[in-house]
């Protein structure tokens, strides 16, 4: 992270203008509502599902920048969530929505200092090119994930009769580590499934977090935003794909994995504050 960047964006800051955290149902929250409805800039009814998202309700659902008129021009919006990393649990913020009004773009920058200075892991995916420049500046690290498209038939398969298979069923927290189990609670309720293989033959598990979703208003895909163990699940990957065939009714599968490369299929995200060994994904974002 640039502290001499920040404190000179500090130095730039304009008094007449203010930052304000919201929480939902609060005065501030109707006031960022009626802004992104009135913006020009992107469709509401893209950001209107995002800001339903909530891991953490004690924490701000986002920014908004207010000028001396009282008007809002500016927001950040933000998800927080608790993340257990190495054993240890550690805040994690996902940026998104960034939207200004073009005569206070110049402090754009005042609605993520505040986040930055909390000195938490922060995350945020596909910013638009003038977005990224200012990320890199301030100390944020490119990350790829790339895409792999699977074309699966819902074909016979002869039954492994040594794996369980659960779905959005807590009969499975019985096996989960620590890490694990706090993402299944965190996204019991979300609009995602959780999907669970246990292999008695040799008592390893593969837990997934999947999510159907409408690709350019026709095609149903499935995209798995997490796989608890990588090596697990492509010793059992035949019997996992065929469930989620049989399961969600179309032949397609995205699996979204850490790379440094880029594919032709990829998510562009940026991260400050990485934590050593953190596996990358779209758990905890507007993604999921």
């Amino acid at each position: 992270m640039d502290n001499n960047l920040i404190n000179k964006l500090k130095n730039k800051t304009n008094t007449n203008l203010r930052v304000k955290p919201i929480y939902r149902d609060s005065l501030e929250h109707e006031f960022a509502i009626k802004f992104l409805k009135s913006q020009k800039f992107i469709n509401y009814k893209k950001i209107e599902n995002i800001l339903k998202i909530s891991f953490l309700d004690p924490e701000p659902l986002g920014n908004i920048l207010i000028n001396d008129k009282e008007e809002v021009v500016g927001f950040l919006g933000t998800i927080f969530a608790k993340r257990v990393i190495k054993n240890e649990t550690l805040l994690h913020c996902n940026l998104h929505t960034w939207i200004v009004e073009k005569k206070y773009r110049f402090q754009s920058f005042r609605l993520l200092i505040p986040i930055i200075d909390r000195n938490i892991l922060i995350s945020t995916f596909s910013p638009t090119k003038s977005l990224e420049g200012l990320y890199e500046k301030l100390g944020f690290k490119k990350r790829i994930l790339a895409s792999k498209v699977l074309f699966k038939f819902p074909l016979i398969l002869q039954k492994n009769f040594n794996l369980t298979f659960y779905i959005n069923d807590k009969n499975c927290e019985e096996f989960l580590l620590k890490k694990d189990l706090k993402i299944f609670k965190d996204h019991l309720k979300k609009d995602v499934f959780n999907l669970f293989f246990f292999n008695s033959s040799d008592k390893e598990y593969v837990y997934l977090v999947v999510k159907k979703k409408l690709k350019k208003n026709f095609l149903s895909v499935i995209e798995i935003l997490y796989i608890s163990n990588l090596s697990n699940y492509n010793k059992i990957k035949k019997n996992i794909n065929f469930e989620l065939v049989k399961k969600f009714k179309t032949p397609f599968i995205i699996i979204n994995y850490a790379s440094d490369d880029n594919y032709f299929f990829f998510k562009k995200a940026y991260c400050l504050n990485i934590p050593e060994n953190f596996n990358f994904d779209l758990l905890y974002s507007e993604l999921c």
